[in-house]
């Protein structure tokens, strides 16, 4: 079991030291849950400006931006 842990150590080590290792998340799925958040604000917007839902249910369904 020992050998185990230890040879799964050496290899996180060894992908962390290669060149060709990606060290940051893709910005696609990043740029897709933006997008999807953006879709349902200008949902929920919609049916407020038509009178579907309530101020109040709007205002807490509405995700903060930071």
């Amino acid at each position: 079991m020992a050998t185990l842990i230890i040879a799964a150590m050496v290899y996180d080590n060894a992908r962390l030291i290669t060149p060709n290792e990606s060290r940051c998340p893709p910005l696609a799925p990043l740029r897709v849950r933006r997008a999807a958040l953006e879709d349902a604000a200008q949902w929920g917007l919609g049916l407020r400006m038509h009178g579907q839902i309530a101020p109040a249910a709007y205002q807490q369904a509405t995700p903060s931006r930071p």
